[in-house]
């Protein structure tokens, strides 16, 4: 699973951390990516932000044996609350916005 963040004037200075199956898997400051490998399964892909406030959605992905995954995290109208989204994109949206991007070193 790729998860990924285009670099943006908007929200630079923050860093958003992402959970996976309400685990934090990572976190994302201002264009960067990181990849995670999950067995196969239902998997829900979250900003940790004020979600149940309605500030920010995930998505849920049934992930299948050998296939990839690329999820993009965008930044929403409320800035300021530190509220994004994360949504499933198509590989090759993917592979474009991500060639730029640095690495996040996870801490596992």
């Amino acid at each position: 699973m790729f998860v990924y963040r285009e670099s943006s004037f908007a929200g630079a200075v923050n860093q958003y951390d992402v959970m996976i199956n309400g685990v934090l898997a990572g976190s994302l400051p201002n264009g960067s990516f990181f990849s995670v490998n999950v067995d196969p399964g239902e998997y829900k892909v979250e900003p940790r932000t004020l979600t149940a406030f309605g500030f920010g959605k995930g998505s849920v992905i049934s992930v299948e044996p050998g296939k990839s995954y690329c999820l993009k995290l965008t930044l929403n109208f409320c800035v300021q609350c530190k509220s994004a989204d994360i949504d499933v994109v198509d590989p090759k949206q993917c592979e474009s916005e991500s060639k730029s991007l640095k690495k996040v070193q996870l801490k596992l």
